[in-house]
């Protein structure tokens, strides 16, 4: 990240509000794509650039890029219903694959769970989860675009 500017997508979740704030008070340069950028406005820096764009809306993503090198990625599925025809973390991952390749996005960056890495970590349903985001990893492993996964314990 040589020019020190990135597009986050999740930036107004618990976690990743804190990320941002720290990486914006390191003087990285932060675009944030939000589905409701007034929202996103009450609990992001003042400096931090925020458009509109939706993970479920393929058009909105390609629009709200427009420009991005270096794409950080924190998404999160809250159900373990795997019948659902819509999750942010696989069929909105793969929306934001193709609309980070209309943009020749250089490297993607996303948030990963430690249960991808260690299969013991996955059982007894503890993280019903993992099916759907690893779909979504796949998308962006297969993207051709350079990626770096950040493979992350509990968060409490």
């Amino acid at each position: 990240m040589t020019n020190k500017e990135l597009t986050i997508i999740g930036a107004t979740g618990f976690l990743s509000t804190t990320i941002t704030q720290q990486l914006s008070s390191n003087g990285v340069s932060i675009r944030v794509i939000a589905r409701n950028p007034e929202n996103a406005r009450k609990t992001l820096p003042s400096n931090v650039e925020i458009v509109k764009g939706d993970v479920s809306d393929p058009q909105s993503l390609t629009k709200a890029l427009k420009g991005t090198e270096t794409l950080y990625i924190h998404l999160n599925t809250e159900t373990t219903d795997l019948s659902l025809p819509f999750y942010t973390e696989r069929e909105g991952i793969q929306n934001i694959v193709e609309a980070a390749k209309l943009n020749n996005v250089k490297h993607i960056l996303q948030i990963a769970g430690l249960e991808s890495l260690h299969e013991e970590l996955f059982h007894n349903g503890t993280i019903e989860t993992r099916r759907i985001r690893e779909a979504g990893m796949k998308f962006i492993e297969d993207s051709g675009i350079p990626y770096t996964f950040f493979y992350c314990s509990f968060f409490c």
